[in-house]
């Protein structure tokens, strides 16, 4: 805690006595501790940047794929109810096996 009438503004750089020697020594180490913070924030964020990418990436190509199975799906249905439409029962459905 500074005392009044002390600051760490008033201390010169570098401080000339003990007690400015001190605040200034810790207000370095506080900078230095909040610049390594701030660098492994800043890592993490373009890590995370680049994930996101990533994953917009996958996305993008999973909706292709699924527009491209459902129009597939949607060409085997038509293609299934024509060959479907085709069968019916038949008079030879109606005789029974030469067996009997």
């Amino acid at each position: 805690m500074l005392s009044v009438g002390h600051s760490l503004t008033a201390c010169a750089a570098p401080p000339t006595d003990a007690l400015c020697l001190s605040k200034w020594m810790g207000a370095y180490a506080l900078d230095q501790a909040i610049d390594r913070r701030l660098i492994t924030v800043e890592s993490q964020l373009a890590h995370y940047e680049r994930l996101a990418e990533e994953v917009s990436d996958v996305l993008a190509d999973q909706a292709k794929a699924i527009e491209a199975l459902t129009g597939e799906v949607r060409r085997l249905r038509h293609r299934l109810g024509e060959i479907e439409g085709g069968w019916g029962p038949s008079a030879a459905d109606d005789k029974p096996p030469p067996h009997y």
